[in-house]
């Protein structure tokens, strides 16, 4: 069977095809169904801002009918990155940049990638993954 929701446009690009999603049906109280994305549509409705999404799930016993409100859950890929308070990032000419510790009480400006909330996803590698805040206290790194 197949499942469509509607996710928003800033969404998008998070969203895997073949991925892995979970749906849960307010008629069906506890039940959460796990499937794989099939489609990701290749335009954004431009009334709505949201692209629709489309999932294949099992329903061998007939209790998911057409047209039930559900809520699709998408999963997406973790990544593993480092994670720092926000008031450790220093935002210069459109650029957010962290202090890394690099030796005994000496610390490197370093150019970073910000992923989702804050998280650190490239310019500061595991060999020196302590980051410190700008009063130059360490960060402990997670």
């Amino acid at each position: 069977m197949t499942v469509t929701a509607d996710a928003p446009e800033q969404d998008a690009h998070l969203i895997e095809l073949s991925g892995k999603a979970e749906v849960q049906i307010p008629a069906l109280p506890g039940q959460t169904i796990t499937g794989t994305l099939v489609y990701v549509a290749d335009t954004v409705n431009p009334v709505s801002r949201t692209v629709t999404v489309r999932m294949e799930i099992e329903n061998p016993d007939k209790k998911i009918k057409p047209e039930m409100l559900a809520t699709m859950i998408i999963h997406r890929a973790s990544i593993e990155a480092v994670t720092i308070p926000a008031k450790a990032v220093i935002r210069q000419s459109d650029h957010d940049y962290v202090f890394v510790l690099i030796a005994q009480d000496r610390f490197q400006l370093r150019l970073v990638a910000l992923g989702p909330e804050q998280r650190v996803a490239s310019g500061v590698f595991r060999a020196c993954r302590r980051p410190a805040n700008r009063c130059g206290w360490r960060v402990p790194s997670q």
